[in-house]
């Protein structure tokens, strides 16, 4: 994905508006079109983990969740003032007629984004559990998997938080995955070293 940031630039002329704007774009692009870039054997290899009950599910926490890297990695960035703005002019780019079939999006992302922030603030501090004697994914990847299975209403276990450990386990797996392959803190430094360097 690195190697591409520099295509968001086609001439040294180009402009943006603003980083926020930038990034909003960026984001957009990603979970409509390009897939975070993720490699199909990647994805292959989260469908298998997540198991026949999640596999339906499991693409779509993925593009939500790396976006979520993203939105965390821009805060840790610039701070929550810039995520604002990002995620305000995100909202105004999803709201355009073009996307009217999908309209539901911008309140997806905020739906999704708060129960995340939520549910791996609340297992900070926790040690991740075991499952027959082996430690399951990181913490922060098995608490975003329970999120997903207990609050998509496509999930089997739909706000039942009984669902079983070896499937939790196996979309944390999942996650995880993806947690290793995105290094999302330093795709946001870099575009905005690209962006710093076209402003100049």
């Amino acid at each position: 994905m690195f190697s591409k940031i520099g295509r968001l630039f086609k001439t040294p002329q180009q402009t943006f508006g603003s980083k926020p704007e930038l990034f909003a774009s960026f984001m957009t692009l990603q979970f409509l079109e390009r897939g975070w870039d993720l490699p199909k054997e990647l994805i292959d290899e989260c469908l298998e983990d997540a198991g026949p009950y999640f596999r339906p599910m499991i693409k779509g926490w993925i593009l939500v969740y790396c976006a979520w890297l993203f939105r965390l990695a821009c805060i840790r960035q610039f701070g929550g003032s810039f995520e604002q703005d990002m995620m305000a002019t995100l909202r105004v780019r999803l709201l355009k007629p073009a996307l009217a079939s999908i309209q539901d999006l911008p309140d997806m992302f905020e739906f999704w984004f708060g129960k995340l922030d939520l549910a791996t603030s609340e297992v900070v501090n926790e040690e991740a559990p075991t499952i027959k004697s082996e430690q399951v994914p990181p913490t922060y990847a098995y608490a975003a998997a329970l999120a997903f299975i207990a609050l998509d209403h496509a999930s089997p276990w739909h706000m039942d938080f009984r669902a079983p450990n070896v499937a939790i386990a196996g979309v944390a797996t999942a996650i995880a995955r993806v947690l290793d392959q995105m290094k999302m803190p330093l795709l946001v430094e870099k575009m905005s070293q690209h962006a710093d360097t076209v402003a100049a």
